[in-house]
């Protein structure tokens, strides 16, 4: 499998036409069922795209992911809270590792884990509700950092045939994200009153395995299809034949 394919792959982690180059000028070339080449190859489309994008391909420079807004809205004990992130960048996929990549061709299955040291979301915010015992109301910039992040990607695929080629299309991406540790940092918080919005802080930041499994459902669904659209774009432009090599 090409590091095309590990465009496809690590996207991200990542319109039919001639292209004005082939992806095996830019990517290595990876035989077919060959999981350590592929991880490899994932890994450096990777890092290839944090630092240049693909203009080719119109895919952007992922470190950092640039995203509009996510908002979430979580209801569960730990919080009853509706959060909006506006023009969010997402930053630390520059050092990230891939491994355990395999392409089930007969299944059409795509899965690979990306592990990235610390990996920091930037953005504004609105918030509206309760974080344990606090209400919360506020608007302003926040930080939200993770530590030791291991993300797992699994990618449905289905054939597709354009002008006489098969290509891939994504039928479903799907995203597991699992920090050692998440850390909040928001501004603005109580009008400015700083000693409550500093206990808030430490509370919120000791109890952040509780709050992060509560909205780490929708966080995984918002980050899952911005990596759809990225691979995606890749599979309309380049044929399976290649992307895929016999073995």
């Amino acid at each position: 499998m090409s590091a095309r394919a590990l465009v496809l792959l690590h996207i991200l982690g990542c319109c039919c036409g001639v292209l004005s180059f082939k992806i095996s000028d830019v990517f290595p070339v990876c035989k077919q069922n060959d999981d350590q080449c592929l991880s490899a190859a994932i890994e450096k489309a990777l890092h290839y795209l944090c630092d240049n994008g693909l203009p080719e391909l119109k895919l952007p420079k992922l470190d950092p992911i640039a995203i509009p807004e996510i908002s979430i809205g979580t209801k569960g004990s730990a919080a009853d809270i509706s959060q909006k992130y506006i023009d969010v960048k997402l930053h630390g996929f520059k050092k990230a590792s891939v491994s355990n990549a395999h392409l089930d061709m007969d299944k059409k299955k795509l899965t690979f884990t990306v592990f990235a040291p610390q990996l920091d979301q930037v953005s504004s915010y609105d918030f509206n509700g309760r974080i344990l015992i606090f209400p919360i109301r506020g608007q302003g910039k926040a930080v939200l950092s993770q530590s030791n992040v291991t993300v797992y990607h699994t990618i449905q695929l289905e054939t597709v045939k354009k002008q006489d080629k098969d290509y891939f299309k994504v039928v479903s991406y799907v995203i597991s994200t699992n920090p050692s540790k998440t850390s909040f940092k928001v501004d603005n918080l109580f009008n400015g009153n700083e000693a409550l919005s500093e206990r808030v802080h430490q509370v919120v930041n000791d109890n952040w395995k509780i709050l992060w499994d509560e909205a780490k459902a929708d966080v995984d669904l918002t980050y899952a299809k911005v990596y759809e659209t990225f691979a995606q774009k890749v599979f309309s432009k380049v044929p399976i034949s290649e992307l895929v090599l016999q073995a």
